[in-house]
C-alpha cells in the first residue's frame, strides 16, 4: 500500500467500496463536560476541543468533495453523548463513558448512512 492515500478504496483496489465515516462525536455538541473538566489546565482543554473540531470538520467535510459523491457518508453521532450523571460510565475518561446505549444509536446510525449510500 502506498505511504499516503486520499482514498483508501484506490490503495486497496476497490473503486466502488462504500464508505460510512462516523463523526467523532465524544461530548456532544457542547463539550460541557470536558468544558467543566478540573482535571485538566484550559490549555490542554482548548488544545483537545480544537482538535476535536478539526477533526469533526474534517469528518463532515470529506463527504461532501465532489470526488467521493455518492459513495462517502459521515454519520453524524455528537447526539448519542450521554452526560457522566445520566449515565454514571465506569468512573474514568473512557471512550463514550462505556454507554453502551451510544455505542448501539451510532452503530444504527452508520448503518443507516451505508444503506442509504447502497440505494444510490
Amino acid at each position: 500500500m502506498p505511504s499516503h492515500t486520499t482514498d483508501l478504496r484506490k490503495a486497496w483496489d476497490l473503486p466502488n467500496l462504500p464508505v460510512c465515516i462516523g463523526v467523532t462525536g465524544n461530548w456532544g455538541w457542547e463539550m460541557t463536560e470536558l468544558k467543566e473538566n478540573k482535571d485538566i489546565t484550559d490549555e490542554q482543554r482548548k488544545s483537545y476541543i480544537d482538535g476535536l473540531n478539526t477533526v469533526i470538520k474534517a469528518q463532515l467535510d470529506v463527504a461532501k468533495r465532489p470526488e467521493f459523491k455518492g459513495t462517502v457518508a459521515a454519520a453524524e453521532t455528537r447526539d448519542f453523548w450521554r452526560p457522566r450523571e445520566q449515565h454514571g460510565g465506569r468512573g474514568t475518561e473512557t471512550h463514550w463513558m462505556a454507554n453502551g446505549e451510544s455505542y448501539w444509536l451510532i452503530g444504527e446510525a452508520m448503518g443507516k448512512a451505508m444503506v442509504e449510500l447502497l440505494s444510490k
